[in-house]
Protein backbone atom coordinates (compact mmCIF):
# COMPACT_ATOMS: atom_id res chain seq x y z
CA UNK A 1 0.00 0.00 0.00
CA UNK A 2 2.67 2.25 1.01
CA UNK A 3 4.59 1.66 -2.26
CA UNK A 4 1.46 2.43 -4.30
CA UNK A 5 0.94 5.52 -2.59
CA UNK A 6 4.67 6.77 -3.09
CA UNK A 7 4.22 5.43 -6.80
CA UNK A 8 1.35 7.98 -7.20
CA UNK A 9 3.35 10.66 -5.64
CA UNK A 10 5.99 10.32 -8.06
CA UNK A 11 3.86 10.21 -10.98
CA UNK A 12 1.82 13.67 -9.73
CA UNK A 13 5.03 15.40 -8.78
CA UNK A 14 6.25 14.51 -12.65
CA UNK A 15 3.08 15.77 -13.79
CA UNK A 16 3.15 18.99 -12.00
CA UNK A 17 6.69 19.34 -13.36
CA UNK A 18 5.98 18.65 -16.63
CA UNK A 19 2.89 20.97 -17.31
CA UNK A 20 5.07 23.79 -14.91
CA UNK A 21 7.68 22.95 -18.11
CA UNK A 22 5.22 23.23 -20.65
CA UNK A 23 3.56 26.43 -19.20
CA UNK A 24 6.72 28.26 -18.76
CA UNK A 25 7.74 26.82 -22.53
CA UNK A 26 4.45 26.97 -24.53
CA UNK A 27 3.00 30.11 -22.89
CA UNK A 28 5.76 32.34 -24.05
CA UNK A 29 5.35 30.84 -27.81
CA UNK A 30 1.47 31.59 -27.66
CA UNK A 31 2.59 34.80 -26.80
CA UNK A 32 4.80 35.79 -29.39
CA UNK A 33 3.02 33.92 -31.53
CA UNK A 34 -0.58 35.73 -30.80
CA UNK A 35 1.33 39.14 -30.70
CA UNK A 36 2.68 38.25 -34.11
CA UNK A 37 -0.82 37.25 -35.28
CA UNK A 38 -2.40 40.64 -34.24
CA UNK A 39 0.59 42.08 -36.26
CA UNK A 40 -0.21 40.49 -39.78
CA UNK A 41 -3.67 42.24 -39.11
CA UNK A 42 -2.01 46.31 -39.38
CA UNK A 43 0.15 44.84 -42.13
CA UNK A 44 -3.08 44.13 -44.04
CA UNK A 45 -4.21 47.40 -43.09
CA UNK A 46 -0.73 48.66 -44.35
CA UNK A 47 -0.77 46.88 -47.43
CA UNK A 48 -4.50 48.09 -48.27
CA UNK A 49 -3.42 51.39 -47.97
CA UNK A 50 -0.12 50.96 -50.04
CA UNK A 51 -2.51 50.00 -53.11
CA UNK A 52 -4.63 52.67 -52.22
CA UNK A 53 -1.83 55.61 -52.35
CA UNK A 54 -0.11 54.98 -55.44
CA UNK A 55 3.11 52.53 -53.83
CA UNK A 56 3.01 54.97 -50.80
CA UNK A 57 2.65 53.06 -47.61
CA UNK A 58 1.64 54.89 -44.11
CA UNK A 59 4.20 57.73 -42.22
CA UNK A 60 2.15 56.74 -39.26
CA UNK A 61 -0.39 54.20 -38.07
CA UNK A 62 -2.54 56.63 -37.02
CA UNK A 63 -3.53 57.18 -41.10
CA UNK A 64 -4.98 53.39 -40.24
CA UNK A 65 -6.79 54.42 -37.15
CA UNK A 66 -4.59 52.97 -34.32
CA UNK A 67 -3.50 55.10 -31.30
CA UNK A 68 -0.02 56.48 -30.28
CA UNK A 69 0.99 54.26 -26.99
CA UNK A 70 3.80 57.10 -26.01
CA UNK A 71 6.50 57.43 -28.15
CA UNK A 72 6.38 59.09 -32.07
CA UNK A 73 6.61 55.10 -33.45
CA UNK A 74 4.63 53.37 -31.06
CA UNK A 75 1.04 52.36 -30.92
CA UNK A 76 -1.25 50.12 -29.27
CA UNK A 77 -3.44 47.88 -31.17
CA UNK A 78 -5.94 45.19 -29.60
CA UNK A 79 -3.82 44.73 -26.11
CA UNK A 80 -0.49 44.79 -27.92
CA UNK A 81 2.15 47.59 -28.30
CA UNK A 82 3.98 47.55 -31.82
CA UNK A 83 6.57 50.03 -33.25
CA UNK A 84 6.11 51.00 -36.87
CA UNK A 85 9.48 52.26 -38.77
CA UNK A 86 8.69 54.04 -41.51
CA UNK A 87 10.56 57.14 -43.63
CA UNK A 88 9.11 60.27 -43.09
CA UNK A 89 8.03 61.92 -46.05
CA UNK A 90 9.00 59.04 -48.47
CA UNK A 91 7.44 55.75 -47.20
CA UNK A 92 9.05 53.24 -49.48
CA UNK A 93 9.66 50.46 -46.70
CA UNK A 94 8.82 50.10 -43.32
CA UNK A 95 9.17 47.54 -40.68
CA UNK A 96 6.94 46.66 -37.56
CA UNK A 97 8.05 45.42 -34.36
CA UNK A 98 7.24 44.18 -30.56
CA UNK A 99 8.93 43.23 -27.53
CA UNK A 100 8.37 40.47 -25.14
CA UNK A 101 10.17 38.58 -22.45
CA UNK A 102 13.01 41.30 -23.52
CA UNK A 103 13.10 39.96 -26.71
CA UNK A 104 12.48 41.75 -29.94
CA UNK A 105 10.52 40.53 -32.80
CA UNK A 106 10.05 42.04 -36.25
CA UNK A 107 8.60 42.33 -39.74
CA UNK A 108 9.96 43.76 -42.45
CA UNK A 109 8.76 44.77 -45.72
CA UNK A 110 11.40 43.74 -47.72
CA UNK A 111 11.54 40.14 -46.48
CA UNK A 112 8.46 39.75 -45.66
CA UNK A 113 8.62 37.72 -42.78
CA UNK A 114 8.86 37.67 -38.97
CA UNK A 115 12.45 37.34 -37.14
CA UNK A 116 13.77 37.66 -33.42
CA UNK A 117 16.21 40.34 -32.56
CA UNK A 118 18.11 42.23 -35.04
CA UNK A 119 18.75 41.85 -39.09
CA UNK A 120 20.74 44.72 -40.17
CA UNK A 121 23.53 42.65 -42.21
CA UNK A 122 20.87 40.46 -43.87
CA UNK A 123 18.66 43.54 -44.67
CA UNK A 124 21.90 45.93 -45.86
CA UNK A 125 22.45 43.19 -48.47
CA UNK A 126 19.13 42.63 -49.26
CA UNK A 127 18.53 46.45 -50.40
CA UNK A 128 21.93 46.49 -52.36
CA UNK A 129 20.69 43.30 -54.40
CA UNK A 130 17.42 44.67 -54.96
CA UNK A 131 19.35 48.02 -56.00
CA UNK A 132 21.18 46.49 -58.39
CA UNK A 133 18.26 44.44 -59.42
CA UNK A 134 15.98 47.52 -60.16
CA UNK A 135 19.10 49.23 -61.88
CA UNK A 136 20.18 46.40 -64.26
CA UNK A 137 19.98 47.13 -67.79
CA UNK A 138 17.16 44.35 -68.65
CA UNK A 139 14.99 46.02 -66.03
CA UNK A 140 15.09 49.20 -66.73
CA UNK A 141 13.96 48.34 -70.46
CA UNK A 142 10.71 47.59 -68.67
CA UNK A 143 10.24 50.78 -67.93
CA UNK A 144 8.67 53.84 -69.28
CA UNK A 145 10.36 56.86 -70.83
CA UNK A 146 7.91 59.09 -69.89
CA UNK A 147 8.26 61.19 -67.01
CA UNK A 148 4.50 62.16 -64.95
CA UNK A 149 4.83 65.52 -62.89
CA UNK A 150 3.30 66.14 -60.03
CA UNK A 151 4.60 69.23 -59.19
CA UNK A 152 7.11 71.87 -59.15
CA UNK A 153 8.35 74.32 -56.65
CA UNK A 154 11.54 76.50 -56.23
CA UNK A 155 13.95 74.52 -54.37
CA UNK A 156 16.89 77.14 -52.34
CA UNK A 157 18.91 74.34 -51.73
CA UNK A 158 19.43 73.49 -55.30
CA UNK A 159 19.12 77.20 -56.64
CA UNK A 160 16.74 76.32 -58.94
CA UNK A 161 13.26 74.42 -59.59
CA UNK A 162 12.63 71.09 -58.42
CA UNK A 163 10.11 68.92 -60.10
CA UNK A 164 8.03 65.71 -58.24
CA UNK A 165 7.79 63.05 -60.81
CA UNK A 166 6.87 59.62 -61.39
CA UNK A 167 8.43 56.95 -63.89
CA UNK A 168 6.00 53.77 -64.14
CA UNK A 169 6.79 50.20 -65.89
CA UNK A 170 5.01 49.20 -69.07
CA UNK A 171 2.89 46.85 -67.75
CA UNK A 172 1.14 50.13 -65.79
CA UNK A 173 3.39 49.08 -62.37
CA UNK A 174 4.92 52.13 -60.45
CA UNK A 175 8.90 52.49 -60.95
CA UNK A 176 9.90 55.00 -59.19
CA UNK A 177 8.99 58.22 -57.40
CA UNK A 178 11.39 61.22 -56.57
CA UNK A 179 12.65 64.48 -57.57
CA UNK A 180 14.55 66.01 -60.15
CA UNK A 181 15.91 69.02 -61.27
CA UNK A 182 13.71 70.97 -63.68
CA UNK A 183 16.48 72.15 -65.70
CA UNK A 184 18.33 68.88 -65.96
CA UNK A 185 15.52 66.31 -65.82
CA UNK A 186 18.38 63.29 -65.73
CA UNK A 187 19.62 64.90 -62.69
CA UNK A 188 18.12 62.70 -59.64
CA UNK A 189 17.92 64.43 -56.08
CA UNK A 190 16.88 64.01 -52.38
CA UNK A 191 15.30 61.09 -51.36
CA UNK A 192 13.68 58.43 -54.06
CA UNK A 193 11.86 55.52 -53.74
CA UNK A 194 12.36 52.62 -56.45
CA UNK A 195 10.10 49.60 -56.80
CA UNK A 196 11.11 46.03 -58.32
CA UNK A 197 8.47 44.47 -60.96
CA UNK A 198 6.79 42.86 -57.76
CA UNK A 199 5.94 46.26 -55.85
CA UNK A 200 8.72 46.49 -53.47
CA UNK A 201 9.69 49.56 -52.43
CA UNK A 202 13.44 50.96 -51.51
CA UNK A 203 14.22 53.95 -50.11
CA UNK A 204 17.62 55.57 -51.79
CA UNK A 205 19.06 59.25 -51.27
CA UNK A 206 21.04 61.43 -53.95
CA UNK A 207 22.89 63.51 -52.76
CA UNK A 208 27.07 65.19 -53.69
CA UNK A 209 30.34 65.36 -51.95
CA UNK A 210 32.21 68.51 -51.52
CA UNK A 211 33.49 67.99 -54.96
CA UNK A 212 30.23 68.19 -56.86
CA UNK A 213 30.04 64.43 -57.60
CA UNK A 214 26.88 62.85 -57.34
CA UNK A 215 26.69 60.24 -54.69
CA UNK A 216 24.05 57.42 -53.80
CA UNK A 217 22.70 56.60 -50.05
CA UNK A 218 20.42 53.34 -49.44
CA UNK A 219 18.18 54.20 -46.43
CA UNK A 220 16.82 52.41 -43.82
CA UNK A 221 13.70 53.25 -41.52
CA UNK A 222 13.96 56.48 -39.27
CA UNK A 223 13.26 55.15 -35.95
CA UNK A 224 16.64 52.81 -36.42
CA UNK A 225 19.09 55.29 -36.75
CA UNK A 226 22.24 52.91 -36.35
CA UNK A 227 21.08 50.98 -39.32
CA UNK A 228 21.50 53.18 -41.78
CA UNK A 229 24.05 52.65 -44.59
CA UNK A 230 26.82 55.33 -45.43
CA UNK A 231 26.94 57.04 -49.11
CA UNK A 232 28.71 55.16 -51.32
CA UNK A 233 29.46 55.26 -55.05
CA UNK A 234 27.63 53.53 -58.02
Amino acid sequence: MFRIFKNRIYIGLSLFVLLVALYFVLYPWCVVEYTKSKGDEIILKIEKYKKEHMGLYPLSLRQLGLEQAGTDCSYSYKGRTFYYDCFQDIGGEYSISFYYSGKHYSYESLTKSWAEGERVEEINNLRHKMYKIIMSPANQKMISEKWICDSVYYSIEDSQNVANVRLYYKNGHIAARGKVLQKFPSTKVGDWIFYTQENDGLNVRYGTDKNGKVLTRILMPSCNPKSVIDWFDW
